[in-house]
């Protein structure tokens, strides 16, 4: 992702920005299936290679597939020690990750239930921002505008390429098991949370609908 917005001043200001759409260089971003071969045959571990595969693979990078390296690195660690190890989420423990749950603090009903389609193994499809800087993810206001939560999501690592964009338009899915695991475990329950802060309107509109209470309810009757 692009690390500073350019200023319309002389000085460093003639990037050429490569993001994870962009053909060149995709292969740098991250291990490649013979990468990953290689390594597990370095360590004697090749029967692992579908397990590799399933829980940190998935990243599509233009038009290569990418492994996230510090996942394959620490389990191979992991196996190094036991051959019996059990395969782990690396990954979600590097860095921090209240920003995206700011921003799905503040989602509405509707990018729930597009979550939960992901969850169940299909795509969204979404026009993707890709000028954001580190700076923007902590604009409160940015976290607000559900417009640019799949941008935001996309370049945190929590969405990847279906398939080759059309222009700006992508179908975004959870790249692997590992993150599908964030999303069952931690993503849910930010989502319960929210649910649970609102108890006293749930237990009012519980209460309207029981007595009938259509007005409270937000509803309309048939024929109105």
């Amino acid at each position: 992702m692009q690390i500073a917005k350019e200023s319309i001043f002389t000085g460093l200001n003639n990037f050429k920005v490569r993001t994870v759409s962009d053909v060149r260089f995709a292969e740098y971003f991250g291990f490649t299936d013979q990468e990953v071969e290689e390594l597990l045959d370095y360590y004697g571990m090749r029967e692992k290679f579908g397990l590799f595969k399933e829980w940190y693979d998935g990243y599509r990078f233009g038009n290569t597939h990418i492994y996230c390296p510090w996942d394959v690195l620490n389990q191979c660690d992991k196996f190094r020690e036991s051959r019996n190890a059990r395969m782990e989420s690396h990954w979600e423990n590097s860095s921090g990750n209240h920003i995206v749950k700011q921003i799905l603090v503040h989602s509405n009903e509707t990018t729930r239930a597009e979550i939960e389609a992901l969850i169940s193994g299909e795509y969204v499809e979404k026009p993707l921002i890709f000028g954001l800087t580190y700076a923007d993810f902590d604009n409160t206001e940015l976290q607000k505008r559900q417009s640019d939560l799949w941008s935001i999501l996309f370049a945190t690592g929590y969405l990847t390429d279906a398939a080759q964009p059309e222009g700006n338009l992508h179908k975004l899915m959870i790249p692997n098991r590992e993150i599908l695991q964030i999303y069952k475990e931690k993503i849910l329950a930010w989502f319960e949370t929210k649910t649970v802060s609102h108890t006293q309107q749930w237990q009012k509109f519980c209460t309207a609908v029981k007595e009938g209470d259509a007005k409270t309810c937000g509803l309309k009757k048939v024929g109105s």
